[in-house]
C-alpha cells in the first residue's frame, strides 16, 4: 500500500513517521492486497494534535477516520482504529457476498 504523509503547521519527524508506519501495518494486514493507497494529514492547533486518515480500497471505496489528542500516538491510533472498523465491516460484506455466490 502506498502511503502519503502531509502536514499543516507540523514538522514530520522520523518518530512520527515510524508511529504512522506501525499503525498502518495493522491496517495493511487486515486489507491485504485490497488496499490501494493511504493519505495521512497531520495538523496541530495550540495543544491539540489532529490526524486524518483516508484509505483508498479496491472498488472505489474510501475509508476515512480522524481523531485528535494531546499527543501524536493516540491521535494517529484513534484515526487508524476508526478506519479499521470500517475496513472490517467492508471485508465482512465482501466475504458474505462471496459465500452466497458459492452456494
Amino acid at each position: 500500500m502506498m502511503s502519503t504523509v502531509s502536514s499543516r503547521h507540523v514538522e514530520i519527524t522520523p518518530a512520527i513517521r515510524q508511529i504512522i508506519n506501525q499503525k498502518l501495518a495493522k491496517l495493511e494486514r487486515l486489507l491485504q492486497e485490497n488496499a490501494v493507497s493511504a493519505q495521512v494529514v497531520l495538523s496541530q492547533e495550540r495543544h491539540r494534535c489532529r490526524a486524518e486518515l483516508t484509505v483508498h480500497v479496491r472498488g472505489d471505496h474510501f475509508l476515512h477516520g480522524e481523531d485528535e489528542g494531546g499527543q501524536w500516538s493516540p491521535a494517529i491510533g484513534g484515526a487508524v482504529d476508526k478506519v479499521q472498523q470500517q475496513a472490517h465491516a467492508l471485508k465482512t460484506r465482501w466475504e458474505r457476498r462471496r459465500r452466497v455466490a458459492v452456494r
